[in-house]
């Protein structure tokens, strides 16, 4: 909106900020609708999280140790044993993620781990 306010077009707010002008053409409608507001993020469809933010915080979290540091005899976690890890510390009472939400919440989190294998291979 700055940009915009500086009298800025959607073409050049686009290439400045490197999204697509569809993509402006739609903050700056919803700012001049309902102002300040109109920044905010909506209501999404779909499915409810499972998790609530602590939970997937504290399994992030947990994720992006070592299981060595944790007491697991463990070289690097696998899903089902960072599922196990987690239930056992009391972070989630069931534990249904997919592997690729774990793979993309420890990669996003995480980056690499520690003995240089990156998400998409643990």
């Amino acid at each position: 909106m700055l940009l915009a306010a500086r009298s800025r077009s959607n073409a050049r707010i686009a290439v400045e900020a490197g999204v697509h002008v569809n993509t402006v053409r739609t903050w700056r409608g919803r700012f001049a609708d309902l102002g300040l507001r109109g920044l905010l993020d909506r209501q999404r469809t779909g499915r409810p999280p499972v998790f609530t933010p602590l939970q997937a915080a504290q399994v992030k979290a947990l994720a992006c140790q070592l299981p060595a540091e944790t007491g697991a005899p463990l070289s690097r976690w696998s899903c089902p044993e960072l599922a196990r890890e987690a239930m056992s510390r009391g972070m989630v009472s069931a534990f249904t993620l997919h592997l690729d939400a774990m793979n993309h919440a420890r990669s996003t989190v995480c980056g690499s781990t520690a003995d240089g294998m990156g998400a998409g291979e643990w």
